[in-house]
């Protein structure tokens, strides 16, 4: 078993997520990693359309790593 802590959280979520006893899965709770996650992914979507608007293939967008 893995062992985690009220201090240190979960050795591999630490404390951003939390777990959901109720109906499973795991809740999210680190607003500015989520904000950070939000605004990579609205600028792959940007670049992604303005590819299409411009009758270039999506193939030569370029991924985050």
């Amino acid at each position: 078993m893995v062992k985690s802590s009220k201090e240190k959280g979960h050795y591999c979520w630490k404390h951003a997520y939390k777990r959901d006893e109720k109906r499973g899965g795991l809740n999210f709770y680190n607003e500015k990693l989520l904000k950070e996650q939000r605004a990579v992914l609205m600028g792959i979507i940007k670049r992604i359309g303005s590819n299409l608007l411009n009758g270039r293939s999506i193939m030569n967008v370029s991924m985050p790593v």
